[in-house]
């Protein structure tokens, strides 16, 4: 057990890259080396995308609309996984769809709903603007 402040033990195998990194020329060499991997990479991935949406290109100027939109998903990937929770007047969480449908309906029942706070009379004694006809 010590006390007070330890001092810190790095890796030996960090310490040589730290005295080999300093060198300028393997500076240089490591970020040369970094550029050019990166641009390897970001060519790779522009030749595949190009690979890939050759099909739905095809599909999409012979408007086989349904088989278009199946490889776009294909190549996308699935959409995101369902409707988001929501609360119910009494606090519950709901997560099934169904449910949140449901919670949803009330919803909106209640808001569109209401019972006019307007009182009839009022709106007959309003004045009338004229209306100009050009």
């Amino acid at each position: 057990m010590h006390l007070g402040k330890q001092a810190r033990h790095n890796e030996v195998w960090f310490q040589a890259w730290q005295k080999n990194f300093r060198n300028k020329q393997l500076q240089t060499d490591y970020h040369i080396a970094r550029t050019e991997i990166q641009k390897r990479v970001r060519k790779l991935k522009n030749d595949w995308w190009i690979k890939k949406s050759e099909e739905p290109q095809t599909l999409a100027d012979s408007h086989c609309s349904k088989e278009f939109f199946a490889a776009t998903r294909k190549l996308y990937g699935p959409s995101s996984g369902g409707a988001r929770p929501i609360s119910g007047k009494d606090g519950i969480v709901y997560k099934e769809r169904e449910k949140i449908l449901q919670r949803w309906g009330e919803h909106f029942s209640e808001l569109l709903n209401q019972e006019s706070t307007v009182n009839d009379n009022i709106t007959d004694t309003l004045p009338q603007a004229r209306i100009r006809y050009n």
